[in-house]
């Protein structure tokens, strides 16, 4: 398994980049994306990075996957700001009245800084921040300069974290069940909310048909 791994990181390492600024750009920058393992990923990136067999260069990770972490809010503040409405209104939503909006704006008022910058550190928090920071209007000055911080700090923080942990003993001794473990992980990045989109619509779909 290391070897293959190996293997695929020094003859295709860009493709092994584009994966991992998708995963990142997607969960921070889609609320139906919330439930992709960005934590993990970024911890076990940075253990695998620590290993000198493979071409993963840690900073090129951390340029890339911060700017993936940076671009992704971004757009879900703009999905926020300009769909948020219609988004909230949706049956699976149904949240958007007045009262909660003047709440949303409320919070956003008094805890929006950290909410953008150490939310990023709480699963589903980080996707879904952004897209409420948009929808309740925040100064988008604040957003983008909040936004950067947090992105810095939950990447880099995290990565350095899986770097050093891979020169510990412990760590690198079992390397190969770190490698496995984020080779079955890849993959079910993409398999998982497929099978996600799939289940809903078949939930939805027997609501409708019971209904009727």
């Amino acid at each position: 398994m290391e070897a293959i791994l190996n293997d695929l990181t020094n003859s295709h390492p860009y493709l092994i980049y584009a994966i991992l600024f998708a995963v990142i750009f997607l969960e921070t920058g889609l609320i139906f994306a919330a439930f992709l393992p960005g934590d993990t990923l970024i911890l076990m990136t940075g253990i695998l990075a620590s290993n000198p067999n493979n071409s993963l260069h840690i900073v090129i990770l951390m340029i890339s996957m911060t700017l993936a972490a940076m671009l992704g809010p971004i757009f879900n503040y703009a999905s926020g700001y300009w769909f948020g409405k219609e988004i909230m209104k949706m049956k699976r939503y149904h949240l958007l009245d007045e009262d909660n909006l003047k709440k949303i704006n409320l919070f956003y008022e008094k805890w929006g800084a950290l909410t953008n910058i150490f939310g990023r550190f709480v699963a589903f928090v980080r996707t879904f921040a952004p897209f409420v920071a948009g929808l309740a209007r925040m100064n988008y000055r604040s957003f983008i300069w909040q936004n950067i911080i947090g992105a810095f700090l939950w990447i880099n923080s995290l990565l350095l974290i899986g770097y050093f942990s891979g020169k510990i003993p412990l760590v690198s001794n079992n390397l190969d069940k770190i490698e496995k473990l984020f080779m079955i992980m890849l993959p079910m990045v993409f398999i998982v909310p497929i099978v996600k989109m799939l289940h809903l619509k078949f939930k939805n779909r027997t609501k409708t048909e019971s209904k009727d």
